[in-house]
């Protein structure tokens, strides 16, 4: 076996013009292996986790092409993912092998190709191509100091039959392409960007670094890698336009006469994860078919009525946090625990859309207009956010475990000449943790059980199963896990202790505990007939 080296120390003088690796992989490599084992056919990955990573000249321009042979969709098996090459900054004392977070994942120039695996429904065997670019310089990886550009498209046919494939990735002139077997499938058009692919240093890798970090990603084991080219011309270092690296910015300033409220859980959930809790607790994401997102508000006593209601939300600084856009609805539960809420427990959303992001940038705040009868006084309410169809690019927002200020937050603007009686008719929402609970229920439309939030409490817990997804008919959430009209009464740690039911869309005041308490009793006996009460479901 030809012994592991690293390319780039063997590079001397200035690094411009031409460059080209040839490596066949038969028996050995150029590169540095991690893991697989080498013979006349090429390198043949035996462990999810191995890779091969190259150390190569600062290529402005250039392709990277091999062959990868018994690829077949059994290989791909449960797995969400499997990542056959990344390219990545590597310079500013980076080392390997990289660390998935926060290196590789936030790194500043990073390009990945992925194949989604058996777990990601309506994808399954289709192609996804990253390419992201920040020059802001140290540490390589993090927020941008300046302009970056992100986008993944997926696509691309779905079979795998284990023959020989030929894969190329090249970049140049504004314009990267991935192409199976001569043809093109994806391609990324960032000329418009101003910006030049110019890492400190450049590493490509056959596999990634990500499986080490995550369980839902692999190098299919059986698979067979061989006759790698690198071809490209080397380039400058790329630098901010005269931008100063920019910092976590300020906490949102309060408006006068407003209250802000920050989250106090926030939680992704993803079908790649259907019964174990999302991994990363500072990351809020959405996208159509890859995940959603729910945020919890305490409010307490208000000195008036409400009469603006905004749901803020600032983008994560890493240039994958830019995405297609986001839904919020109110969500159709708020009893879940950000400790263990997973996909098959999702309460979904309830109600028409109560606000919309259309494009998510990097490290933006963003504030959503919520209808203000969303928020009618003090009490627990909870917003789940959700892709539309369209929504292809999923967005990442920062979950409070970032900072404080940097997490979600409920900003109520409140009229202290209004009490909270004078509210009109509320829309479609959760109702307050103090809210009556012995209304009528109304009509069940679901057709199967409910399904009760937070029924996985460990990662191994049992979950229900195949639960649809709360999004239908155009992106409308629907109430397939949850009662789509039940209200919930606090337990004695204020949190929800059991179920009741509620009129959909029926306004009721918060004036004081006797006020409540007549109206409660006044709706008694009006459930029509054929209607039964939540508690005999």
């Amino acid at each position: 076996m030809v012994p592991a080296i690293v390319l780039g120390a063997l590079l001397t003088g200035v690094r411009t013009g031409a460059w080209r690796l040839e490596d066949g992989l038969r028996g050995g490599t150029r590169g540095n292996a991690v893991g697989g084992r080498f013979d006349a056919q090429g390198w043949h990955v035996t462990d999810r986790r191995d890779r091969i990573w190259y150390a190569v000249p600062r290529l402005a321009s250039g392709s990277v092409e091999f062959t990868v042979t018994g690829f077949t969709m059994e290989r791909l098996g449960p797995m969400a993912e499997t990542e056959l090459f990344a390219m990545y900054e590597a310079g500013y004392g980076i080392s390997e092998p990289i660390r998935y977070a926060p290196e590789f994942r936030e790194n500043h120039y990073k390009c990945m190709l992925r194949v989604y695996g058996l777990a990601e429904t309506g994808r399954v065997g289709q192609q996804k191509l990253m390419w992201g670019m920040c020059p802001s310089g140290s540490p390589g990886y993090g927020m941008c100091g300046c302009g970056s550009f992100f986008e993944e498209p997926f696509g691309g046919s779905g079979t795998w039959d284990g023959s020989p494939q030929r894969i190329r990735v090249e970049w140049g002139g504004g314009t990267t392409r991935y192409l199976r077997n001569g043809a093109a499938v994806l391609s990324i058009n960032w000329s418009r960007s101003g910006l030049a692919f110019g890492p400190q240093d450049l590493h490509l890798s056959l596999g990634t670094s990500r499986p080490s970090a995550v369980d839902y990603a692999q190098l299919p084991v059986g698979v067979v890698f061989s006759d790698l080219v690198i071809d490209g011309t080397e380039g400058p270092l790329a630098r901010c336009p005269g931008g100063a690296p920019m910092d976590a910015g300020p906490p949102p300033v309060t408006p006068p006469g407003s209250m802000d409220f920050p989250a106090v859980e926030d939680v992704t959930v993803d079908p790649a994860h259907p019964s174990t809790v999302f991994p990363d607790p500072r990351d809020l994401s959405v996208g159509a078919a890859d995940s959603e997102f729910y945020v919890k508000f305490r409010v307490g006593p208000l000195p008036g009525r409400v009469v603006r209601a905004q749901l803020l939300l600032r983008s994560a600084t890493h240039a994958s946090a830019v995405g297609t856009g986001a839904s919020v609805y109110t969500a159709g539960s708020n009893t879940w625990s950000e400790t263990s809420l997973v996909w098959r427990a999702r309460p979904g959303g309830r109600g028409a859309r109560l606000a919309r992001q259309e494009g998510v940038g990097v490290d933006t705040l963003y504030t959503l207009e919520l209808p203000a009868g969303a928020v009618p006084g003090a009490g627990t309410y909870a917003f789940a956010v959700l892709p539309e169809p369209g929504d292809s690019n999923a967005a990442h927002f920062d979950a409070k475990e970032v900072s404080p200020s940097r997490g979600p937050i409920l900003r109520l603007t409140v009229d202290p000449t209004m009490s909270v009686s004078d509210a009109g008719p509320m829309p479609d929402v959760i109702a307050p943790t103090d809210a009556p609970t012995d209304l009528p229920a109304p009509e069940d439309t679901r057709r199967e059980p409910p399904v009760e939030p937070d029924a996985a409490t460990t990662p191994d817990a049992e979950a229900p199963p195949d639960v649809p997804s709360p999004r239908t008919d155009g992106g409308r959430p629907s109430a397939d896990s949850t009662d789509p009209d039940v209200l919930e009464e606090p337990g004695s740690d204020g949190t929800c202790g059991c179920r009741a039911g509620a009129r959909r869309g029926r306004g009721w005041a918060l004036a004081g505990a006797l006020s409540l308490l007549l109206r409660a009793r006044g709706r008694r006996g009006r459930a029509r007939p054929g209607r039964g009460r939540a508690s005999d479901q």
